[in-house]
């Protein structure tokens, strides 16, 4: 009689056994395909997350350039008239007195062409930085 006890244990323990191990192997399984599934999809994420930063970092560039572009030409608007006399007879149409004061527009015209021109380098230095440390 104590043999069949232990006999019946015995085959019971192995029966436990075998579906611990298989549900156990099944279940191990599952979890590690969520995990895969996870961590494809946290990828798929990260990616479109990147492409959208370098979009929105190339457009911001564009419209930084166009930006700087219209400020540059409001602030480039030419003065006329800074060297002009007090009285309304020594005037030109234009409000300016005369010589000097057409070589000082002309000598303006021309520092704010220059200006211009550093800042446009300027602009592009920066953005062509900014890009380069995004690519990094």
């Amino acid at each position: 009689m104590i043999d069949n006890i232990y006999t019946k244990l015995a085959g019971a323990a192995l029966i436990a056994f075998a579906v611990w191990y298989a549900t156990s192997d099944h279940y191990q399984k599952r979890i590690a395909e969520i995990q895969l599934q996870t961590a494809q999809a946290v990828q798929a994420q990260l990616l479109e997350d990147q492409n959208k930063i370098k979009l929105a970092g190339e457009q911001h560039a564009k419209d930084q350039l166009r930006n700087n572009a219209l400020n540059r030409q409001l602030a480039g608007l030419q003065v006329h008239g800074i060297c002009s006399g007090t009285s309304p007879d020594n005037q030109s149409a234009n409000g300016s007195a005369g010589v000097l004061s057409e070589r000082v527009d002309a000598a303006f015209a021309k520092l704010q062409e220059g200006v211009t021109g550093l800042l446009s380098r300027c602009d592009q230095l920066n953005i062509d930085a900014i890009a380069s440390n995004n690519s990094q």
